[in-house]
């Protein structure tokens, strides 16, 4: 700007000369300028960025090409506008309220920077990081302020993937320790449930041995207190039973967990793969158990068959859980 005034300046005294040598000279020097001034449009043009000269009361002076075919429009439909008007401000959430706000800034010569979202000619949202510079005259304070803008919107897409990404691996981590604890937790688990058996166990064939005897001597049930002996003959059985079939379900399911956790050898070893997939139906049943039911039918004496036992039952258990690929695969077949 500086030396496009100096040429200016230069170019008028040679005129007032009125002298033909400095008329060539003047000649030689718009040029010059009408030259420099193309550069400088084509420089401002070609960028990349989204650029904008507004005035310090915040009118827009002039764009770039680049900010103008971001929204698909002419230069006179922005220009001479309050840069709070434009489309930059206009699409975005709070924007003129915010580009307010910058206004006070730089006119009190602070630079501005900050993230905005934009919808684009295309209807696209774009993410744009905004800074805003003016440009102080050492007479007359703030003379212009430059508007740069910049896309980053891959970026920050980048930027929530590998967030996304880190607390999916944080999530893994957690259930690769779980996993690794699961056989320790089973074999703790198992031991309680074993004493719980034996106990209601007992329990079971105690209480069959007094109704034996109060149905040999019912003159026994006439010496205690008033209580509903036939309802508790009756309904004291079925509890007990279902304790037991209670605490064998929890047995089984401890016992697939502690299975399907071992990791096994990293050769194949003889393996009964209806043993394998029982296992695994029974440590995939809350994926599975409110919208399906499975039925097997797996013969007992099945030979035994070298696989590697983790590998395939976490085949087994993607199938169970991943019912279009369990579907996809049935009729495939």
């Amino acid at each position: 700007m500086n030396t496009v005034a100096h040429r200016r300046q230069e170019a008028t005294a040679l005129c007032s000369a009125n002298d033909p040598a400095g008329a060539f000279q003047v000649t030689r020097l718009e040029g010059v300028l009408e030259e420099t001034q193309r550069r400088m449009r084509a420089l401002f043009d070609g960028t990349a960025s989204y650029i904008g000269v507004l005035s310090p009361s915040g009118l827009v002076l002039d764009v770039n090409r680049t900010s103008l075919e971001f929204f698909g429009i002419e230069r006179n439909q922005i220009t001479g506008r309050a840069f709070w008007e434009t489309p930059w401000w206009t699409q975005s959430d709070g924007g003129r309220a915010r580009a307010i706000r910058f206004l006070r800034a730089f006119r009190r010569g602070r630079q501005v920077r900050d993230e905005v979202t934009v919808i684009d000619g295309q209807g696209r949202p774009r993410v744009i990081d905004v800074l805003l510079k003016p440009i102080d005259d050492a007479h007359a304070g703030v003379s212009l302020v430059i508007a740069e803008g910049h896309d980053i919107t891959e970026r920050k897409e980048i930027e929530e993937y590998n967030r996304r990404l880190e607390l999916e691996m944080m999530h893994n981590q957690r259930m690769e320790s779980l996993g690794t604890l699961a056989g320790g937790i089973a074999h703790e688990i198992n031991t309680p449930i074993q004493y719980i058996g034996d106990n209601v166990n007992f329990l079971k064939n105690a209480f069959a041995d007094l109704a034996a005897l109060l149905e040999t001597h019912p003159e026994l049930a006439k010496a205690g207190p008033d209580v509903d002996l036939p309802f508790l003959l009756e309904e004291a059985p079925l509890a007990i039973t279902q304790c037991l079939e209670g605490v064998e379900q929890v047995r089984r399911i401890v016992m697939a967990v502690r299975d399907f956790s071992h990791p096994g050898a990293k050769d194949t070893e003889p393996e009964h793969l209806g043993h394998l997939v029982n296992t695994t139906i029974t440590v995939s049943r809350n994926h599975w158990k409110y919208v399906a039911t499975i039925d097997t039918d797996i013969p007992a004496d099945l030979p035994l068959v070298p696989c590697n036992r983790s590998a395939l039952g976490q085949v087994i258990l993607n199938l169970r859980t991943h019912p279009p690929i369990t579907a996809s695969l049935w009729f495939a077949g």
